[in-house]
């Protein structure tokens, strides 16, 4: 007897995409919560490294660390591996920002460096699929900050249009 299929890799980059679409309209808004934009882009990723298990035919685990399912990706799927460092840093934004026990607040600087994380993963995943899915975030980032590859630079919308430091 075999378990359940795995949902298709369509599925989970169906959700990816929602999780940046997420991030899209936060960065849109007039306050900018970024623990949530930190949390929708280790979700991103998540979901994105899901749909390569899925894709080789694998059930992908209840697990929020990236790292990891990284490791379970198949070598064939051609995941770079430069990816481990992307997938380690946004593994901890699955939970630490989501209660307040915790008590760490990510300013602009860490949601503009994860956002960054999760692109990589995603567009890597893409290719590695060879797929193209639109990127809610491409003309939104392009407004938000001409230099996202900089952390912290916001040149359009900085912490400072939101009253935060």
């Amino acid at each position: 007897m075999t378990g359940p299929a795995p949902p298709p890799s369509e599925a989970w980059l169906s959700k990816a995409r929602n999780d940046l679409l997420a991030i899209a309209n936060n960065l849109r808004a007039d306050e900018t919560p970024w623990d949530v934009v930190c949390f929708h882009s280790q979700q991103a990723a998540e979901k994105a490294l899901k749909a390569v298990l899925a894709a080789s035919g694998q059930m992908p685990p209840r697990s929020h660390d990236c790292a990891h399912l990284l490791g379970l990706c198949p070598p064939e799927a051609g995941l770079p591996a430069t990816l481990a460092q992307p997938c380690a840093e946004l593994t901890g934004y699955a939970v630490m920002v989501r209660y307040p026990a915790d008590l760490y607040e990510p300013d602009a600087e860490a949601a503009v460096r994860m956002v960054r994380n999760a692109r990589e993963v995603v567009h890597s995943v893409l290719a590695a699929l060879g797929l193209d899915l639109s990127d809610p975030l491409d003309p939104v980032l392009g407004a938000y900050a001409a230099n996202i590859g900089e952390c912290g630079d916001m040149t359009e919308r900085g912490p400072d249009a939101h009253g935060q430091t």
